[in-house]
């Protein structure tokens, strides 16, 4: 069952194709783990972006970047 939904998951995951959202170039399942090779995001995350800005947004750039 486990198997099942992470498979699913999987394939929802190469699925996804927006431009905020970094892109799984392919994951790679072995006996204990899983793999997903992913495109590097040189400016860092979300959270990164917050904690230099003291948690806080211009409304503009939270537009830009959920849309």
């Amino acid at each position: 069952m486990l198997q099942s939904l992470i498979e699913q998951e999987s394939k929802a995951l190469m699925m996804l194709n927006h431009p905020n959202i970094v892109y799984a170039r392919d994951i790679i399942h072995s006996n204990n783990n899983i793999y997903i090779v992913m495109n590097l995001c040189k400016n860092g995350d979300l959270r990164q972006k917050l904690t230099r800005n003291h948690g806080k947004m211009e409304e503009w750039e939270a537009m830009k970047i959920l849309y």
